[in-house]
């Protein structure tokens, strides 16, 4: 026990060095943890495990989608517009709305099915964005047999063999 100048017992000078270092220990420890939690941004697991009914049920709705959006793209694109100008316009416009309404219905499907198989999400979302892709085109008023509109028709075509190969 230290005694202070008036003789009298007193605190040691060394009790709040000790607390002081003890808290500097306390704070470097917990900056170390909080470096490592940060470098390792928490679970290494951090892909959602889906169970097999879950998987099949998600790709039988992002396959369902696709066959409806592929029905109404094939009729809606490959009809015969009705004769005379206002025949030719409707014909054009139900085209292309078929192409965009099936890029979004696509995209649709795969938001409400998170255990598709990733192949199968690949090759819808690339479908639809070809189809949204010449929907753009013909609004942009590329014609039928334009190089933009014939690559992206292409595109969607492989796309749409890719989809139709995943679901079988």
């Amino acid at each position: 026990m230290t005694r202070n100048a008036s003789g009298r017992p007193g605190t040691s000078t060394r009790l709040p060095l000790a607390v002081a270092s003890l808290a500097a220990v306390l704070a470097l420890a917990a900056l170390v943890v909080s470096v490592i939690a940060l470098v390792q941004g928490g679970s290494d697991d951090s892909s959602p495990s889906y169970s097999e009914s879950q998987r099949s049920a998600d790709t039988r709705t992002v396959c369902d989608a696709f066959a409806l959006n592929l029905k109404a793209v094939s009729i809606q694109t490959g009809s015969q517009a009705p004769a005379g100008e206002s025949g030719v316009a409707a014909a054009a416009a139900n085209a292309r709305l078929a192409l965009f309404a099936a890029g979004v219905n696509l995209t649709d499907a795969l938001e409400s099915a998170p255990a598709a198989p990733d192949a199968l999400r690949s090759a819808v979302t690339d479908l639809a964005k070809q189809y949204r892709t010449v929907a753009t085109q013909y609004l942009a008023d590329a014609g039928v047999n334009s190089t933009e509109v014939a690559v992206a028709k292409r595109s969607a075509g492989a796309a749409a063999t890719s989809v139709s190969n995943t679901c079988g």
